[in-house]
């Protein structure tokens, strides 16, 4: 798995660039690196909508509208990576798993991981398109 850093040229010149809303080397605390890969022992933290954006899915077989959202799995070499605390600003425990001191691990190693998988949620929403339909028109 090739993996990018803030501040890499990908393949075809695009320059990788922190996401709206993260940290930059322009607004940060003291001290942080943002030119590093980020991962989450947690779901529940990896899931946060900063990081795993939520997208519509619609099943054109059904017309069922989902709410989607993807994440990956990722091994990551024992010792090449440290620990730190959320940054998402969270005022609760994030996942009764992991403290929200060290839920928030960071590598600046590349190589050091694997990509083990990808997960996908999806969330039916209340109706699906042909049920909505199907309610217009009266049937």
């Amino acid at each position: 798995m090739l993996v990018y850093f803030a501040g890499d040229v990908a393949l075809g010149g695009e320059k990788i660039t922190e996401r709206e809303g993260h940290y930059t080397d322009d607004r940060k605390p003291e001290g942080f690196n943002t030119k590093l890969l980020f991962l989450s022992p947690s779901i529940r933290y990896a899931a946060h909508n900063i990081y795993a954006t939520q997208s519509r899915y619609t099943d054109k077989h059904t017309g069922q509208v989902y709410t989607a959202q993807v994440a990956f799995q990722v091994l990551i070499a024992p010792d090449s990576y440290k620990t730190g605390k959320e940054t998402i600003g969270a005022t609760h425990t994030i996942d009764d798993q992991f403290s929200n001191e060290e839920i928030e691990w960071s590598t600046d190693q590349r190589g050091g991981t694997i990509l083990q998988g990808l997960l996908v949620k999806l969330e039916p929403e209340q109706k699906s398109i042909k049920h909505a339909k199907q309610e217009q028109q009266g049937i």
